[in-house]
Parts: C-alpha cells; sequence; structure tokens
C-alpha cells in the first residue's frame, strides 16, 4: 500500500485537502474499499476540480520548483553565515548519486542551518519579506519554517527526539516556490545579512 498526500505539490496552490491510495495487490484494496465504505473518503466536487485542474500544470511547476531551489541551494552553500545545506541535487549531499539516478529533476525542498544556533534561527525566518513564515510545502509560494520551534517543538518531539532525527536548533526548512529567482535570493540575502 502507498499513501500519498495531494495537497501539497500535486494540489500545488495550497487551496485544498486531498490525498490518495494505491494498492499493490486486490486483496488490501478489497480491504479498503470496505473501511472507506464506512468511514468515507471522496473528495469535494470542488476540491475534485482544482486537484484536476493542478495535475495539468504538475510538470511545469515541478520543473520550476527544482530550477529555482537548485540556485537557492547554490546561494545558501557558498553563503558565509550557513553552516551546512541539505538538497540532493547538490554534489555536496551524501545521497546525490542515487537522487541523479532515481530522479530527473530535485524538487522544490531544501532544509539548511545557520550559524549562530537557535536566535539565529528564528531570526532569519521573521526577516523575510517575500517568502512566507508557514509550515506546508508544493504550493506556488515559498515558504519557511524553523522546525526546532515550529512543527517539532516542546510537547510536539522532545529536544533528545530531535537530535535523533537530525533537527537541530539551526536548521531551517524551505519550500521553495515559483516566484523569480532574483527575488528569492535577494529576500534571504536581506534576512542572511541580519544575523
Amino acid at each position: 500500500m502507498y499513501c500519498l498526500c495531494s495537497s501539497k505539490y500535486m494540489g500545488g496552490h495550497s487551496d485544498i485537502i486531498a490525498g490518495c491510495v494505491s494498492f499493490a495487490n486486490e486483496e488490501l484494496m478489497r480491504k479498503a474499499r470496505w473501511h472507506l465504505s464506512l468511514l468515507g473518503s471522496g473528495l469535494s466536487v470542488t476540491d475534485a476540480s482544482l486537484l484536476h485542474r493542478s495535475l495539468k500544470t504538475l510538470p511545469v511547476r515541478m520543473e520550476k520548483h527544482s530550477i529555482n531551489a537548485m540556485h537557492v541551494a547554490k546561494f545558501l552553500a557558498q553563503h558565509s553565515k550557513v553552516k551546512a545545506v541539505y538538497y540532493p541535487g547538490l554534489e555536496s549531499h551524501p545521497h546525490y548519486k542515487i537522487a541523479k539516478s532515481e530522479m530527473k529533476s530535485f524538487s522544490g525542498m531544501i532544509s539548511f542551518e545557520v550559524i549562530g544556533g537557535k536566535e539565529a534561527g528564528i531570526k532569519l525566518v521573521e526577516s523575510v519579506r517575500l517568502i512566507s513564515l508557514a509550515v506546508s510545502l508544493g504550493g506556488t509560494g515559498s515558504l519557511i519554517e524553523h522546525p526546532a520551534s515550529m512543527t517539532n517543538a516542546g510537547p510536539l518531539m522532545s529536544e533528545e527526539g530531535r537530535k535523533k532525527g537530525g533537527i537541530t536548533d539551526s536548521l531551517i526548512r524551505l519550500s521553495v516556490g515559483l516566484e523569480d529567482i532574483d527575488d528569492l535570493i535577494s529576500d534571504l540575502s536581506q534576512a542572511l545579512e541580519q544575523l
């Protein structure tokens, strides 16, 4: 069984909540169908229509997400206030060769660490102007978050759990959108200069 969130890149416009499930065999599909008949599974007509619309532009959007993310990753990798960049499209990534052999492009998701710890990470995400401070991914607009103080903070995940998962206090998660690349780099540049 394979579950996929259709709200992110497939939906692509941050305007639906959807998902899909695929099965490797008919027995699993029959069992799931029984549960779905009890619980319900259908999208509203509006959400189904919006998802259908979005699937038509998915290849073009993914190409732009990937191109923009590569430019941003290269910019971040050379910046003096960035400690590390995690993007499979960079040759420095430990799984670059695998990603290159399995992917046409490398998506729009980047994680990176800034120098200066938690305070610097929070300052950075609060200093962007074009990029939105929010916790999602795959939409047309770029989103940034500081996991240690947002999605993986406090009661959601212990400090020990974050460390085990590689979520440092200085880690930033960036979903690169479709904006003009010069505008994105300018925004990140001005925010990094404030650290």
